[in-house]
């Protein structure tokens, strides 16, 4: 796949403008209003709350936020290496909880740029090493993942940084690399479990590559590794290994270990996960050719390799079987991964199949090179169309509610008089009815409700709902059945038909 021109100079113009559009563009896409798509709910408020600690009261941890499945087996945990990624961000942001939502921004528009040199150390083409950099850039999962702080959201990253290692690494780069090797394969355990299955995927690397395998740089990475984890594994010791413990017993006792119909609907969600990953559409018929397209065009580049000179064929036919393995045993792994299959239990191979499907296309060029173009140039717009470029809620936040409103119904509960009494808040807009987001900034001004066991022992009750007044005299839900009787005080209209109640126990006669 080349670019023609008679002029080198024009042909290089073209390239930084390209290259700067689409890294323009999807700066854009991953800040523009970013207080309206970042999400801050229940998860964010328990896990910026350990951190507001740790700068405010230097309360460090050696553990991790809280990782599904959820269930009444056993609670999971991750490592602590996200809090210590974001804190820094909500320490220069003064405690805001957008600080960490700038920081994934900036960690994917990084991942955007590793993308591309990924491409270019596979390709040695500047210009083919675009079409995975802006399939990235603008892909809507990845900007709506980048808009909001989550451990998982920061996986493409890490795994970016061990394939660009692995493939310099195969270059005969020099020995930083296999620090960043063990540095990024630390991380991503302590972000995301689904991470796991890469321990193979590096050992099936050495085995392809088996004349790179130096011992001296493997310690080197092994030890980079081991520093990186070094918390959890204080943690694990100190603790008789209970993560390990717990982890095991979600996957042995879920129900789902070797269950064949866990395994077909994988397969199922596998295929509809990483179809979505390349063309964002949600169509049976699309996901049903877009694997057989792919699946056609990886025949075609085998044909294509065998005419290649014999070092370059079997340099890239290396590549390309390593990233179908990558990808192949991501999907196995996730046969036997406790839990619903979520779309993020993919972040570790975006990277790689981006790659790969460009590498098909790549090859597949040398037959119809116009078509092959086209194909990718589709694949870019159409990830840059099915973006929400505004929005009035933030990502898996409820409609009509973001971090402004959040804010807004904090500010009022602390500026009110009924907080000089024992009042707690709560919230029916989604499942977090404590209302963990609003305790945070309770908390930031000072104000602090009562635990979320004394809802019984409150005087006020500050609600967040979406509901009218007779509706929410009737409610069932805990935290405020165990209110009443009460009566409705105060009413404040915070945004879109979403309004904040005081709810005050009557005056004993």
């Amino acid at each position: 796949m080349a670019i023609k021109g008679k002029n080198p100079i024009n042909k290089k113009k073209l390239f930084y403008l390209i290259f700067f559009s689409v890294l323009i563009f999807s700066i854009f896409l991953r800040v523009h209003d970013i207080y309206n798509f970042t999400t801050f709910s229940g998860e964010e408020g328990y896990d910026l709350e350990i951190v507001k600690k740790i700068i405010t009261a230097g309360d460090f941890t050696l553990l991790g936020p809280k990782s599904g499945p959820y269930n009444n087996l056993v609670q999971l945990y991750l490592g602590p290496l996200y809090y210590y990624l974001i804190l820094p961000a909500l320490f220069l942001f003064h405690l805001d909880p957008i600080g960490p939502a700038y920081f994934s921004a900036f960690l994917s528009i990084c991942t955007v740029v590793l993308v591309f040199l990924i491409g270019k150390t596979v390709f040695k083409n500047s210009f083919v090493s675009l079409f995975p950099m802006a399939i990235f850039g603008f892909s809507p999962i990845m900007v709506d993942q980048a808009r909001s702080s989550s451990p998982a959201y920061y996986v493409p990253f890490f795994s970016g940084l061990l394939l660009y290692s692995l493939l310099k690494i195969q270059k005969n780069s020099k020995y930083f690399f296999w620090i960043f090797l063990g540095g990024a394969l630390g991380s991503l355990i302590q972000l995301h479990y689904s991470t796991l299955f890469l321990f193979p995927v590096v050992g099936l690397f050495f085995l392809l590559n088996r004349e790179k395998f130096k011992l001296k740089y493997f310690l080197l990475a092994l030890l980079t590794f081991f520093i990186v984890i070094s918390p959890l594994l204080l943690f694990e010791v100190r603790n008789k290994f209970f993560i390990t413990k717990s982890f095991f017993t979600q996957l042995v006792f879920s129900g789902h270990f070797f269950a064949l119909s866990k395994i077909l609907f994988s397969l199922k969600n596998s295929i509809s996960s990483l179809t979505y990953l390349l063309v964002p559409l949600k169509n049976n018929v699309i996901e049903f050719t877009i694997p057989v397209l792919l699946l056609v065009f990886f025949f075609i580049s085998k044909i294509s390799l065998k005419k290649e000179k014999e070092t370059r064929k079997s340099s890239i036919d290396k590549i390309i079987l390593f990233l179908a393995c990558w990808l192949v045993i991501n999907i196995i792994f996730l046969f036997f991964f406790p839990g619903e299959i979520q779309t993020h239990y993919y972040n570790a191979s975006v990277c790689s199949i981006l790659i790969f499907e460009t590498a098909l296309f790549f090859y597949f060029s040398k037959y119809q090179e116009k078509i092959a173009i086209g194909i990718m140039i589709l694949f870019a717009a159409v990830n840059l169309f099915s973006n929400r470029f505004s929005a009035d809620n933030g990502n898996s936040m409820a409609k009509g509610w973001n971090l402004k409103g959040v804010k807004k119904a904090s500010e009022i509960i602390a500026k009110d008089p009924g907080t000089d009494k024992k009042f707690n808040v709560a919230a029916t807009l989604d499942g977090d009815t404590r209302a963990r987001p609003y305790r945070y900034f309770l908390d930031l001004a000072h104000k602090i409700p009562q635990d979320v066991e004394n809802y019984p022992d409150s005087q006020v009750l500050y609600l967040i709902a979406r509901d009218e007044e007779n509706r929410i005299r009737s409610y069932t839900v805990w935290e405020v059945a165990v209110f009443a009787p009460f009566k409705i005080d105060k009413k404040w209209e915070i945004q879109n038909g979403i309004k904040l109640y005081k709810l005050v126990k009557p005056e004993k006669k």
